[in-house]
């Protein structure tokens, strides 16, 4: 993971344009209003240390999501551990290259439940672990046995995507026990003539959602409506 030990306007602003966020997603992240961050990144605000922390878990967090690629599945096929009692075999390293973390999650999950990868690792062009092992392990429970699971996009990626497909989109607030008022819409593709949404078809979803469930009734969801991405918002996120 990259950390961020200290930030001038400069720096800040090559955070934003490597992540792809507008200045609107970016101040989601530090729970400011748009202004206050535009005048971060244009000098005229001092910008606290600790934003610095906020961007380092942001970097990680932008670079685990579905569509973010390419991507290389690194495991062994045996177990690193080696018993001192009985025969050992010397585990070898495994590379394979996919276009995105979605397709690596996929094929990871695919492994592990079979028995034939073990150490689990998904890695960036840099080299920099985006999943480690707890990770995926726990992103493994979290997919449908039954179902495919259906890749979550960012806004910005949801406004390119939309052009050619249905997107459900989420708004979801934070509750003491997971999650509250979860709305759902429908955005139609529109083609290459309009890069604004048409919002159909509102949903909703008055009560509260347990955390470990949220991602399950989006896919539900998505899966009902026919739409080929989720964008989730979160309230404060």
């Amino acid at each position: 993971m990259k950390v961020f030990t200290h930030l001038d306007a400069t720096e800040l602003k090559a955070w934003r344009s490597e992540l792809e966020m507008t200045q609107a997603e970016a101040a989601k992240w530090f729970g400011i209003a748009r202004g206050t961050y535009i005048n971060w990144e244009n000098g005229s605000t001092p910008i606290p240390p600790s934003a610095a922390t906020i961007c380092s878990v942001a970097h990680k967090r932008r670079k685990m999501r579905d569509l973010f690629g390419p991507v290389t599945l690194v495991y062994t096929d045996a177990p690193m551990w080696q018993s001192a009692y009985g025969a050992n075999r010397i585990p070898m390293m495994q590379n394979e290259l996919y276009p995105s973390t979605h397709e690596a999650i996929h094929r990871a999950r695919i492994l592990s439940h079979g028995g034939q990868a073990h150490g689990l690792l998904i890695m960036d062009e840099a080299g920099d672990v985006t999943w480690n092992a707890v990770e995926l392990n726990r992103e493994f429970h979290m997919r449908s046995e039954q179902y495919p699971r259906i890749p979550v996009v960012t806004a910005s990626e949801a406004k390119r995507l939309g052009r050619r497909n249905r997107i459900l989109e989420a708004t979801v607030k934070p509750s003491k026990s997971g999650w509250q008022d979860v709305v759902f819409h429908i955005l139609e593709p529109m083609g290459d003539g309009d890069l604004e949404f048409e919002l159909e078809n509102p949903l909703h979803q008055p009560h509260d959602v347990k955390e470990d469930l949220v991602d399950d009734v989006l896919q539900e969801k998505a899966r009902q409506y026919k739409a080929t991405f989720i964008c989730k918002d979160q309230n404060g996120w």
